[in-house]
């Protein structure tokens, strides 16, 4: 659990179920949060796999502010070593043609933070992406548009 330090900010949790945890078959190791409210990692040891889990929240509307993060508190777990899952709201889209409801002509891409996403986390795959490569669905729906900005 990271709190928000005020409304809209940010705060992020990771949960795991209570029984997997109280019977040990989940180990959770040390959390780290980052003191803006927008990252927790924790170790987890899980039916015999270990690796560190984080839950991110890029911010919102503020392209240089996301790669600095991205740069700054990411990057840094990423150099450690073992496996990583990262999940969060990382409030942009790298691909408008099947990430936005507007397509090619509506929400653009952050190409620079795309390509700093890329360059820190060259070895994470976006679960979703992955299996779907065309499919269009939005985590995001607003008055004006859908986009798929939270990812795993």
């Amino acid at each position: 659990w990271c709190p928000a330090p005020s409304a809209h900010q940010g705060g992020v949790a990771v949960l795991a179920r209570k029984a997997l945890v109280s019977t040990g078959t989940m180990k959770l190791g040390a959390p780290r949060a980052e003191p803006g409210g927008r990252l927790v990692s924790i170790p987890v040891e899980w039916a015999g796999h270990e690796f560190t889990l984080t839950c991110v929240y890029l911010p919102a509307g503020d392209p240089t502010g996301q790669r600095a993060f991205i740069q700054q508190q990411i990057a840094g777990i990423m150099q450690q070593p073992g496996h990583h899952v990262l999940a969060g709201d990382y409030n942009y889209v790298p691909d408008p043609a099947v990430d936005s409801t507007a397509g090619p002509g509506g929400r653009q891409p952050d190409k620079l933070t795309h390509a700093v996403w890329v360059e820190c986390c060259p070895d994470l795959v976006d679960c979703f992406r992955a299996r779907h490569p065309a499919r269009r669905q939005y985590t995001y729906v607003g008055t004006t548009g859908g986009s798929r900005i939270d990812r795993v």
